[in-house]
């Protein structure tokens, strides 16, 4: 019988050449080469189990949002491997570097409906960047590895002979060398994309400039750019630039509304697509040129507009604005106001959602990690969230690829495995899609986490929406899916403190690790936007 340690070795040892330093390994016996390559390696690798592969494919995603160096997810040959496409599609279209190496039966085996021989070649089709399929002697350097852009996920199918107590003790005696982590750079760019841009830049006047979620680990001088040019700035938590002092003067705080009342020409979208209905309603105003600049490649619109990608700050930090005199003085001035009416409204309104995740982000400390779980919590704080501002303010990530809600727990807790303060923010059919999202904390360094869970008893967030305002009474309960669920017990199974909020007051909590359950009141939560309008 033919060994696996080939392949075994060559999946692992490509990984390290990729900058993989960690592996989520999930439960299997035909993945046991790989895993007996891991258990011998360096102290420099981590190495994290699961029983889930869904839950670690999705806290590889945290890792890589919290690091930005790829992270890598082992699986067993059959379904497992299938568990792991949200997690593919999510890192696809954030332009994160997941990779998947999945243990397989050889070839041999592929439609004989022979026990976990599924075809998995291809089974991430579009969603990968590049795909290798081993054979179990395969010890060879993989053509077209070092080429890859590091934007995309990546598949490494290892197809594995039965293994055998002999091949097991063949890896065990092989070594790991782990090379030396180069330096993050921020990429190289075109002449044409810089031409591009300045050209965009020339006839600025009423220009607004988007800035998306970007990664915690990227310096660069995106907001020195912005300084300089000194026009209207709506930035996303997640952009990390949203509190920046410097900002102050030009960053709108206040309710999207005030976009939507001015005749804008020109709109600069900066990093991930924004979360904002202002920037859906660009499908429909054909007259305002876009310009993305994003790692990920997407547009995120379904009309024509203008794309470069390239990390923003790789293309900034040599264009300089033309000088001008923007008058935004009324514009900022509305934003102002606006952004006065939410205080007031979150005190008439003390038991609105809103006002509940405005208490919550005057607890999170300076610099802590915030993990934004799904679309309601995102963008009710980007509306009221008033922690740090303009000052040491806390860190924020989101899972905006897909703008799904699955695997948000599970990336939350791999965001914040370094981190000292960590608070996940989810609503509670979120919470709910990811229950055994829990598994992993006896393998993470201690921490202050909070997993706060806003439970509004459903998915009121469709009720939201225009079109389904008119719903029926059954429309409503097939779309929102209304429940009775408290999260109490859930916190007990999983060894977490556990407090309920239903009042306006702060909460109190002592316990590193704790779910907050905060349970607002309808009624107050629809009139707050029913007046902000």
């Amino acid at each position: 019988m033919k060994e696996s340690a080939p392949a075994a070795l060559a999946a692992i040892r490509a990984c390290l050449r990729l900058g993989v330093r960690e592996f989520c390994v999930c439960s299997g016996a035909r993945n046991a080469p790989l895993v007996a390559v891991l258990a011998n390696a360096p102290a420099a690798v981590k190495i994290t189990h699961f029983a889930d592969e869904r839950s670690a494919g999705f806290f590889c995603l945290g890792r890589i949002l919290a690091t930005g160096r790829p992270a890598a997810v082992v699986t067993t040959s059959g379904t497992a491997v299938a568990e792991l496409l949200p997690a593919v599609v999510e890192s696809h279209y954030q332009g994160l570097p997941l990779v998947v190496v999945s243990a397989d039966r050889p070839t041999r085996f592929r439609g004989s409906g022979a026990p976990q021989s599924i075809v998995q070649p291809g089974i991430f089709r579009d969603y990968v960047e590049i795909e290798f399929d081993l054979a179990p002697d395969s010890d060879k350097e993989l053509e077209g590895l070092d080429a890859c852009s590091g934007r995309q996920p990546l598949h490494l199918n290892v197809c594995l002979e039965e293994p055998t107590e002999e091949s097991l003790r063949a890896v065990r005696g092989e070594s790991l060398v782990v090379p030396e982590a180069g330096e993050e750079e921020l990429g190289e760019v075109s002449q044409k994309d810089m031409d591009a841009v300045a050209a965009f830049l020339e006839d600025a006047d009423q220009l607004l400039v988007l800035v998306g979620a970007r990664p915690f680990v990227v310096e660069d001088p995106v907001r020195e750019f912005l300084v300089r040019l000194r026009a209207p700035v709506w930035a996303e938590a997640t952009s990390g630039i949203r509190e920046a002092p410097e900002l102050e003067e030009i960053v709108f705080r206040g309710a999207e509304r005030v976009l939507s009342e001015h005749p804008w020409k020109k709109v600069l979208r900066l990093g991930g697509v924004p979360s904002l209905r202002f920037w859906r309603d660009l499908e429909e105003a054909q007259g305002i040129e876009v310009l993305s600049i994003t790692p990920s490649g997407y547009s995120g619109l379904g009309r024509e507009s203008r794309m470069i990608t390239a990390d923003p700050g790789a293309i900034l930090a040599d264009i300089e604005p033309v000088e001008g005199e923007w008058k935004w003085d009324a514009l900022l001035a509305r934003d102002r106001a606006s952004e006065e009416e939410i205080s007031r409204l979150c005190d008439e309104f003390p038991r609105s959602e809103a006002a509940f995740l405005r208490r919550i982000s005057g607890m999170v400390g300076p610099g802590a990690l915030v993990f934004l779980g799904n679309s309601l919590p995102i963008r009710e704080w980007n509306l009221v969230a008033r922690g740090g501002r303009f000052g040491n303010a806390p860190r924020c990530c989101a899972n905006r690829g897909a703008n799904g809600i699955d695997g948000a727990l599970s990336t939350f807790l791999g965001a914040s495995r370094e981190e000292k303060e960590s608070w996940g923010i989810f609503g509670d059919l979120t919470a709910l899609y990811d229950l055994g999202a829990p598994w992993i904390l006896p393998q993470l360094e201690k921490g202050r986490r909070r997993f706060v869970i806003v439970n509004n008893a459903g998915g009121k967030i469709f009720s939201r929406l225009p079109a389904l305002r008119g719903a029926s009474a059954r429309e409503k309960e097939i779309i929102e899916n209304p429940h009775g669920v408290e999260f109490g017990e859930w916190a007990k199974m999983w060894g977490m403190g556990y407090h309920v909020v239903r009042e306006a007051e702060n909460v109190q909590v002592k316990e590193d690790c704790a779910v907050i359950e905060v349970q607002p009141d309808a009624g107050e939560s629809a009139a707050f936007w029913e007046e902000l309008g």
